[in-house]
């Protein structure tokens, strides 16, 4: 199992939880910009788990520590606002199809919860492109 290492109430509709895995090169690649995985922190109910997008990933040795953003929209989020640091959960290994890493000018464009893989895309991309981004569509200042 996973670890809940915080979880952050940012604003009336955003929480940030940080998340701490082991992690085995050998067996998975590193979690990458625009990709998610599948989060679940409880046994039989809900039955599914919930997709969430990457928001930061930090890797040091065996340890990848994985932050995602979301709001409580249902009765699987509601269950992760509740969730303190020590807490077991289970996220598996990253899923789905990376952003490409780009050279020259790039528009990063979000809005509300959809701005989550954005801010692991500005961190990848700020070495090698020039960077315009856009945020609409939240009533919430994130900052």
């Amino acid at each position: 199992m996973d670890l809940v290492v915080s979880n952050q109430k940012l604003s009336d509709d955003f929480y940030l939880m940080t998340v701490s895995k082991h992690f085995d090169p050998e067996r998975e690649p590193l979690p990458r910009m625009g990709q998610f995985f599948m989060v679940r922190a409880w046994e039989d109910y809900p039955l599914l788990s919930r997709p969430l997008s990457i928001y930061d990933s930090v890797t040091r040795g065996h340890q990848t520590e994985a932050s995602f953003l979301y709001s409580i929209v249902g009765k699987g989020t509601e269950i992760f606002g509740a969730l303190k640091s020590g807490d077991s959960i289970s996220i598996g290994r990253a899923l789905g199809n990376a952003f490409p890493l780009l050279n020259g000018k790039v528009a990063l464009v979000g809005g509300g919860a959809g701005i989550a893989p954005l801010h692991l895309a500005a961190l990848s991309l700020k070495k090698t492109a020039l960077l315009s981004i856009h945020t609409s569509g939240s009533e919430t200042n994130l900052s």
